[in-house]
C-alpha cells in the first residue's frame, strides 16, 4: 500500500439511495530513469492503486489527479451519483481536482 501525500474524503448518493463514503489517496510522485509515477486510489469507486506515469513528477501528480478528477464525473454524470458532504450537494469536488464547481470536465 502506498504512503499517501493527501488524502480526502466525502460521500457519494447512489440513485438507490445508498451512501457511499468516497476515499481518496494520492502518493508522492516519484521521478524514475525515464519517467516519474504517481500512485492513486479511489476507494468507494475503484478498490486498485492506479499508477499514473509523467515526463516528470509534476506531470504524474497532474495526471493522477485528473484521473481522480475523470472518475468521479464519470460517477456523476454516467452512473447518476451526487457527491455530498454531510448530506449537502458537494460541487465544489470539480475545483479540487483542477475543474470548476458545477461544470464537468
Amino acid at each position: 500500500m502506498m504512503s499517501p501525500i493527501a488524502t480526502t474524503e466525502f460521500d457519494a448518493r447512489l440513485p438507490s439511495g445508498e451512501l457511499r463514503r468516497i476515499v481518496i489517496k494520492i502518493g508522492a510522485p516519484q521521478q524514475l530513469d525515464d519517467h516519474a509515477e504517481c500512485a492513486v486510489v479511489i476507494l468507494g469507486i475503484d478498490e486498485k492503486i492506479r499508477t499514473n506515469y509523467g515526463g516528470d513528477t509534476v506531470q504524474a501528480l497532474s495526471l493522477a489527479l485528473r484521473y481522480a478528477r475523470n472518475l468521479l464525473d464519470t460517477a456523476e454524470t454516467v452512473w447518476g451519483w451526487t457527491m455530498e458532504i454531510e448530506g449537502q450537494p458537494f460541487p465544489e469536488w470539480r475545483v479540487m481536482f483542477g475543474g470548476s464547481a458545477g461544470c464537468p470536465g
